[in-house]
């Protein structure tokens, strides 16, 4: 009797297991493709942050210009040009060090 069960399930589950695997394979497939959207999507966020940033360094440089800060500190701090003798340089060495 078992002999006679295998033969009549036999083909029942070779296209069970055949259905099963062609079942598996197509949903893997589709998870790959998913998360090649992820990966897509999360890249092309990374390159806008990246741009951003370029852009926002770009600004601070235009704003940190040293011929505005100097027209700045002129026209609305009303600081005047240093002269002669005004700077002082100092040396590494020069500086003393408290003990």
């Amino acid at each position: 009797m078992s002999q006679r069960l295998w033969n009549d399930l036999g083909p029942f589950l070779s296209v069970f297991i055949v259905v099963i695997t062609l079942f598996s394979l197509v949903f893997l497939k589709m998870e790959v493709r998913r998360h090649s959207y992820s990966l897509w999507k999360a890249t092309r966020e990374y390159q806008d942050l990246q741009n951003q940033n370029r852009l926002a360094k770009m600004e601070l440089a235009q704003v940190m210009r040293p011929d505005r800060l100097r027209t700045l500190a002129l026209n609305r701090l009303t600081l005047s040009e240093a002269k002669r003798g005004q700077v002082i340089q100092l040396d590494g060495e020069q500086i003393a060090i408290p003990q």
